[in-house]
């Protein structure tokens, strides 16, 4: 499909989706494609403030952010507190080691503080 066909662009500015309705074999031959260079270079293409994010399945689940890390300017770790190992983490700080890694964002965090009850959801 042609980039303009496939994005979504709800009612907010700067704000366009991909989504992906299937599971993909050989995603990472997929994400390490030119196919995929060039749609990165059109979003890059959509202007200056655009900020794209990339959602991609757990480091050590799969090749995929290794294989798609070359294409984007930095990632951003998503660690779910009592799910992520101490060794896992050093794992896929080792192979991430050549790519810029902005943080760790913390997801399922069972810490209290004074804003509790603000972001407690679950």
């Amino acid at each position: 499909a042609k980039l303009e066909d496939a994005l979504v662009c709800p009612n907010a500015n700067r704000l366009a989706l991909i989504t992906n309705q299937t599971v993909q074999r050989e995603s990472s031959e997929i994400l390490s494609s030119p196919e995929m260079a060039s749609i990165m270079h059109q979003l890059r293409g959509l202007g200056q403030k655009t900020i794209i994010i990339i959602d991609l399945p757990p480091v050590l689940a799969s090749d995929d952010v290794i294989a798609f890390s070359p294409l984007v300017d930095a990632l951003l770790l998503v660690v779910a507190q009592g799910r992520c190992r101490r060794d896992h983490l050093k794992e896929t700080q080792e192979l991430l080691r050549e790519s810029e890694v902005l943080g760790v964002v913390l997801n399922r965090s069972r810490e209290k503080s004074a804003t509790s009850g603000y972001y407690d959801y679950y």
